[in-house]
């Protein structure tokens, strides 16, 4: 069995066993042509993040009307190379802290970033390997300002998901690299 790096997106149709999401594949366009949101039900099994329809408790996922995969052209599309077009969908999470005082803490992304350089956002990122959500989140929340809470100490809800690509996440890790030297950390 590959080991597994990443935790993909996978979407279960039909009753059939899920399928990996290619990168040029839109998640909201499997479930609803056109549409920029869906409802959908979700699990974390297997280091695969599952959607599906059906059931109750489903949540919106989202896409931006601006969504660069739902506007690519055919030949756009063959422009990318294959090792991107089928390496899968990445999951990630944001963390919305809300204090006592009704404010939620965000972070700036550093200037010399190629996708969305000097915006403040949640913290977040990547879900490891046999984490949880709630894992992630904490942790990125650690790594990004230093804050630790316990899963004890949050009462975690999952209020949406987000479909997004990021291209070139390789020149944002070094952009990222060299502002922490820059920064002395």
């Amino acid at each position: 069995m590959e080991k597994v790096r990443r935790i993909l997106v996978h979407v279960c149709k039909d009753a059939a066993p899920p399928c990996k999401t290619h990168f040029l594949q839109s998640v909201v366009g499997q479930f609803a042509d056109g549409a920029d949101e869906v409802e959908v039900n979700w699990k974390l099994e297997k280091n695969q993040f599952i959607l599906y329809r059906g059931g109750g408790g489903a949540i919106p996922l989202k896409r931006p009307a601006f969504c660069p995969i739902k506007h690519l052209s055919v030949t756009e599309a063959a422009a990318i190379p294959l090792d991107v077009q089928q390496r899968g969908v990445d999951v990630g999470v944001a963390v919305l802290l809300q204090s006592a005082n009704q404010r939620v803490l965000l972070t700036r992304r550093v200037e010399n970033l190629c996708i969305f350089p000097n915006v403040w956002v949640p913290p977040g990122g990547h879900i490891e390997p046999d984490e949880t959500l709630l894992d992630a989140g904490l942790r990125e929340l650690r790594e990004e300002t230093g804050l630790k809470l316990e899963p004890q100490e949050v009462s975690p809800k999952m209020l949406g998901l987000w479909e997004v690509r990021q291209t070139d996440r390789q020149a944002d890790r070094q952009a990222g690299r060299q502002a922490d030297r820059q920064a002395g950390r």
